[in-house]
């Protein structure tokens, strides 16, 4: 609605973002690549920070009455951007952090909340289950939007509730109504949904248990995933057939278009090894998909988003 105004819907569009969240927490023209594992984006039209989730629910009131398009990020561990920038407004939940030990094993983190904090918050209380989350450097909402696992678990077995918001209300469902499956959740299918928290339950260990069991899944990762920028697995797994896998076998392990290279060590990942754009990443993923249909009569599905301009 505001964009018909040009220069003047822009300045009343930035005096609105900083009467919602503060002067300090919007960005103008902000690179996307800062902001993402990927280290691929161009400029975020605006980028917004907001503090809490009063200021979240009039942000997003705000952006679908003026009918600006809007998109809400953790931390951008998932996620390709488009090298175009994005039109729009980028909401980060990075400052919604926060752990609230309940008591009896119970844990509250905020949507923003990373999992590598919340590991290290918890395991330093003698608390596990969420061991094998190290290494994954995804937000807690993030996590719950996915189900978020690695090395045999996944963080939806975990879950005691969710709090959201939709339509401006908060509301809150135990796992059971979640939808928790193989990288999927009631919140994918559900857009309007914004993760506000998760509780989670663990159980007591010996502090020394939990940081033995981190160390030896951190080394597995290291000996297995590639350490360069990247969005983490790019596909899904093809029933019960490693995607990695289906793509090491169609010998496209090393391939590279323009910056983008498909890891040596892992054909699962691809990664932003030389400046890579969107377009070069975007180029090997239909590179991908068109061997393994040709070889094996399979689609892959993606796990990534890609975030069109």
């Amino acid at each position: 609605m505001l964009k018909k105004f040009g220069v003047w819907g822009k300045i009343i569009m930035v005096e609105k973002l900083i009467k919602i969240v503060g002067k300090q927490n919007v960005k103008i023209n902000e690179p996307l690549k800062n902001h993402c594992t990927f280290g691929i984006g161009g400029s975020a039209k605006y980028y917004v920070s907001p503090e809490n989730f009063e200021a979240l629910n009039k942000l997003l009131y705000f952006a679908k009455l003026a009918d600006i398009k809007f998109m809400v990020v953790g931390k951008g561990s998932n996620c390709l951007f488009d090298s175009l920038g994005y039109d729009g407004i980028i909401i980060s939940t990075e400052k919604l952090s926060k752990i609230v030990n309940l008591g009896s094993g119970y844990f509250e983190a905020m949507a923003g909340t990373s999992l590598a904090e919340l590991l290290t918050y918890t395991s330093n209380l003698g608390f596990g289950g969420l061991e094998f989350a190290s290494g994954i450097p995804g937000s807690v909402g993030g996590a719950i939007l996915m189900n978020a696992g690695a090395n045999g678990h996944e963080i939806g077995e975990l879950v005691k509730y969710v709090a959201y918001y939709e339509a401006g209300e908060r509301k809150v469902k135990q796992a059971s109504e979640l939808d928790f499956g193989y990288r999927t959740s009631y919140f994918l299918s559900h857009k309007d949904c914004i993760i506000a928290s998760v509780v989670v339950k663990l159980k007591q260990e010996e502090p020394k248990v939990i940081y033995n069991k981190i160390l030896e899944l951190v080394a597995k990762r290291r000996q297995t995933q590639p350490l360069g920028r990247s969005a983490g697995c790019v596909f899904k797994k093809c029933g019960d057939m490693p995607a990695g896998l289906l793509i090491d076998r169609c010998g496209l392990k090393g391939i590279k278009i323009g910056g983008a290279e498909i890891s040596t060590m892992h054909a699962n990942f691809i990664l932003n090894s030389n400046d890579a754009t969107s377009a070069d990443v975007i180029s090997l993923i239909e590179l991908i998909r068109s061997q393994v249909k040709n070889k094996y009569n399979k689609e892959l599905e993606l796990e990534i988003e890609i975030i069109e301009k």
